[in-house]
């Protein structure tokens, strides 16, 4: 079994960490020039600063079992 867990930080920028079975994966600093979007540059750090409530994934995800909270052991 392959446990993901997406993190958003804030501490230096926005930062994005993916880690799979407790492997960094990916960690990227979202900025203009890595998000397609054209809103990050108008209201980008502002939204990305805000705490995240919740992450949504599209109902063609069929890769999944379940998803929940990351609870540290």
């Amino acid at each position: 079994d392959k446990v993901w867990r997406i993190t958003l930080t804030t501490t230096a920028g926005v930062r994005l960490v993916i880690h799979c079975n407790e492997v960094e994966v990916l960690s990227i600093l979202l900025s203009s020039s890595t998000c397609s979007k054209s809103a990050w540059s108008s209201v980008g750090t502002a939204v990305w600063n805000r705490d995240v409530t919740k992450i949504e994934f599209t109902s063609s995800d069929t890769a999944s079992d379940y998803y929940g909270p990351y609870d540290k052991l």
